[in-house]
């Protein structure tokens, strides 16, 4: 699956919601909320200025620069989030 959105300089600015069955996402440049699932694959994640919410059975999180709260769940892999500018509670 891919999905592509082009903005003339901008941030995407409504809410994304994606799903996969398998393979990986990967997403920058978010201005809303962003919610992702995977049950197989790994999670990139970069410059989501709204509150994230990532899940994968299988695979990797990896999410730079969050603006706002984060939520993940991976029951088979690793989570990184870096240039955090806030509070994290783990």
């Amino acid at each position: 699956m891919t999905v592509e959105a082009v903005c003339a300089g901008d941030l995407i600015r409504q809410r994304v919601q994606l799903s996969a069955g398998s393979g990986d996402i990967m997403v920058r440049d978010v201005g809303g909320e962003l919610v992702v699932t995977a049950r197989s694959g790994d999670l990139e994640l970069d410059n989501v200025a709204g509150d994230i919410r990532a899940e994968t059975s299988s695979g990797d999180i990896r999410i730079g620069r969050p603006g706002h709260k984060v939520q993940v769940r991976a029951s088979s892999g690793d989570v990184e989030i870096e240039g955090v500018s806030a509070d994290l509670r783990l």
